[in-house]
Order: C-alpha cells, then structure tokens, then sequence
C-alpha cells in the first residue's frame, strides 16, 4: 500500500542537508563600506587591460651627473639654480634687533632691503634720502605691518613714543632736539616729549660753551625710563659710532700719515685728538717748536688740526701724533737766518746758576753762560737778567748734531775772551760749552 502524501514530505524533509545559519544584517556603516568595496571592484573591472611591458634595456630616472653638481653646490648657487623655489626657513625678528640689509630696489616712499627674510624689509625715504641698489645699510627692526618688515636707523617723531620701551631694551637710537638747558644737563625734546640728559653725555667733548648746544638735532640712546621721566645720553650713541670707525681706521693706518683730527681733551702733558674715531695723544713736546708754549695757549677743545703719526700700537690701542712740521723746524734756519757771528735780538727763557737761555726763534734756543753776560763780574746771572726779558745777542757757535747754540750778552761778541767761531757738526767743536755744563754740575 503505498504511503500518504503527508508523510512523503516528511521523508523529503528528513532527508535535506540542515541549512547554514543566518548571518547578522549588517549595520548602515558596513552596507556602506561593502557598497563602496563593489563599486571599486566593479572600477577595476571596467578598466582596460594594461599592454605588454617595453622591451630593452633599463631607463634611469636620474641624471647621476646633475646629481654631483647640484651636491657640490654652495647655498647661494643652489638657490638660483631652483629659481626661488628653495629659500630656506624665514628667519624671526625682534624689535630692536640690529640688522644689515642691502638695497635691492625701491619705490616713491621706500627703499627695499634684501635681509635674508622670505621678503624684502622697507626703509623710509625720509631716513635716508638716498641710496644706491647693491648698497648695505644698518638698521634697527622697528616691527611688521602691512608693508611687509618695516626697519630704520633711528626712531624719529611723536609716532616713536610707543617704542620708547622697545629703546630702552633694544638700545635703538632716537631723533631729538636739544631745547634749553638746565642745572646738570640739557632738556631735549624726543618721541614728542622732554627727556633729560646730563652735561658729561651730551657730546663725546663736552667742554667749552655748553650754550652751543641748544637748538642742535641730537642722536641719542636712552639710559633709563622711570615713569615719565625719560633719560638719554648724546654721548653713548657717539662712541658706538667711533668704535665702527675706529676698527676700520686702526686697520689703515700707516707712521707718517697725515689725518685731520679735533682736539677733544687738554691735559698738562698734551692733548687727546680724535682721528676717524680713535683718541690719539698729541705730546706737549710735539704740539709746537716752541718749548715754553703752554698747552692752552696753543690749542683749544673742538679745535681741528692737521697731525702726522709719529707711532702706531694697534694691541695696545695707543696712537702717538705731532702737530710739528719737519719742514719747519728750526735749526734748518741756523746758517741761513741766523749766522755765527752776528747779533739778534731774543727773550729770556730761563735763569740757571751757571747762565740764562735765551730763545732765539721758537724752538730754537741758545745758552749765556755767566762769564759772557757781561765785561764786569757777575755774582749771577739773576743779577743782569730776569725771565720774560729782551736782550741782545751774538751767536758764537752752533752744533746742529747736539742742537746747541753758544750765545753772549758781552758787546762785540767777544766772550770770554774767544772769537766768533762756527761749528757745522759734531760736539768736540764745543769742547768749552761742554765744559760749562760740567762746571755747573759741580757747583
């Protein structure tokens, strides 16, 4: 009999292999991402079939030549070889940071400096009105606007008020205007406002009338800010000046050089002469011929000289210099203005035990000795002459190797005794002036 239809299918479903498990739908991320997998899949599919790959030998993909000349490069060459691609990390300025920059071009207000900065730093034409492309100037960084880096060589004006501080810290000089003067110092008007600065700092050589001052423009440093009260020094800007100067100068110099200075200072023993920045000491004995010339007579402060170098130190900074011309000097004059023999008219100079000098011409000078002041006795020479005084003389000798002259107050020229005698060099042709310094030695 055969079997009901009911269990057939059951026999069928007995006999199925079991199902595998469902898996878990998906979350909306993950359709996402399998939707974009079949996407890229189907991309690949739709693209064409790459060709056969060349044949031959193998391309390289640098020039190894090139290479080595780009690696033998200096910084500069490698720039311009990348045509600006390459310029390096822009560098970071301060306010008040002192930079040199070179003028690379310009415009109406402008001057543009190449600073070594992704971009050129600007100069007003109204702190330098002129310059010249390729030339270095020295500035001081003043702060960023929208022109770009803006710089300058001082603060000028009311508008400089609000870098008073940057100043102070940064040492960046300021325009002013000396207005009046006061007890201990100068008023001097500055970023729009008075500032005080003391006597000793309103000029390298501040001695003489300190009147001459006012009303001058002035470069000045500020010393100190308390409050509002604002202290500057001429002077501290003067010498930062002189001592770029001077180390340019020290390098130049050469014995024998002829320079125009000023006389800064007097002192008992010279002067100090300012020559491009370096303080030179000019001898007293080398300010004049003239040996009993004061200091002060001859020279005066602010007064401009021309000196010759006499020696140079640079390691010990020290600068000898005369105000003497060689070709002036006295005893050229002795055979041509003044001769053996003859009579001159000269000035007491100075008054010995055993005689007197007397001064010819400046620089030149003679010796009286007592016996030849006069035909009686003289106890001493203080008896018949006085310091200051004008008398006559005749010249007896000269000795232009030792730089001596043998002179006598006696009339007719005739002292001690002797003649008129004329001696061209060499010291045993005064054998008997000698004799008076030895004489008077023991005395």
């Amino acid at each position: 009999m055969s079997k009901r239809p009911r269990e057939v299918t059951r026999q069928r479903k007995a006999d199925r292999p079991a199902a595998k498990p469902v898996a878990a739908r998906p979350q909306a991320p993950q359709r996402e991402a399998q939707a974009r997998g079949g996407q890229r899949r189907d991309r690949r599919q739709e693209r064409p079939q790459a060709g056969p790959r060349p044949t031959g030998p193998k391309k390289e993909l640098f020039d190894e030549d090139a290479l080595a000349e780009l690696a033998n490069m200096d910084a500069d060459a490698f720039a311009q070889a990348m045509g600006g691609v390459f310029t390096g990390k822009p560098q970071r300025f301060n306010n008040g940071d002192r930079i040199r920059g070179r003028v690379v071009g310009e415009s109406e207000r402008y001057w543009l400096l190449d600073i070594g900065d992704k971009a050129e730093a600007v100069l007003s034409k109204e702190e330098r009105a002129t310059a010249e492309i390729g030339e270095e100037i020295e500035a001081f960084v003043m702060g960023r606007d929208e022109l770009g880096l803006r710089v300058g060589t001082k603060l000028v004006g009311a508008g400089a008020r609000e870098h008073l501080e940057d100043a102070a810290e940064s040492g960046i000089p300021l325009e002013g205007r000396v207005v009046a003067r006061n007890a201990g110092g100068f008023t001097i008007e500055v970023a729009g406002q008075k500032a005080f600065c003391p006597v000793s700092h309103i000029d390298l050589a501040a001695g003489g009338d300190l009147d001459r001052f006012v009303g001058r423009s002035v470069t000045v440093k500020i010393l100190e800010i308390r409050g509002r009260d604002v202290v500057v020094s001429a002077r501290a800007w003067q010498e930062e000046q002189r001592a770029e100067v001077a180390e340019k100068q020290w390098a130049t110099l050469r014995e024998g050089d002829s320079l125009t200075g000023t006389v800064r200072r007097l002192a008992n023993f010279g002067a100090f002469v300012d020559v491009g920045g370096i303080d030179g000491l000019l001898p007293r004995s080398e300010i004049s011929w003239d040996r009993a010339a004061k200091v002060e007579e001859l020279l005066s402060v602010g007064q401009q000289v021309e000196v010759r170098v006499l020696s140079i130190d640079p390691l010990a900074k020290k600068l000898s210099l005369s105000l003497k011309d060689p070709a002036a000097a006295p005893w050229t004059r002795v055979g041509t203005e003044f001769v053996v023999g003859q009579t001159y008219s000269g000035k007491v100079t100075r008054v010995t035990d055993f005689g007197a000098f007397v001064q010819l011409a400046p620089g030149l000078e003679g010796l009286v000795h007592i016996s030849a002041m006069s035909s009686e006795r003289v106890e001493h020479p203080s008896d018949v002459v006085k310091e200051g005084q004008k008398v006559n003389v005749t010249l007896l000798s000269a000795d232009t190797e030792a730089k001596r002259l043998e002179l006598s107050m006696k009339a007719g020229a005739q002292a001690r005794g002797g003649k008129p005698r004329q001696a061209s060099a060499g010291t045993q042709s005064l054998g008997t002036f000698a004799d008076l310094f030895a004489a008077a030695k023991k005395r």
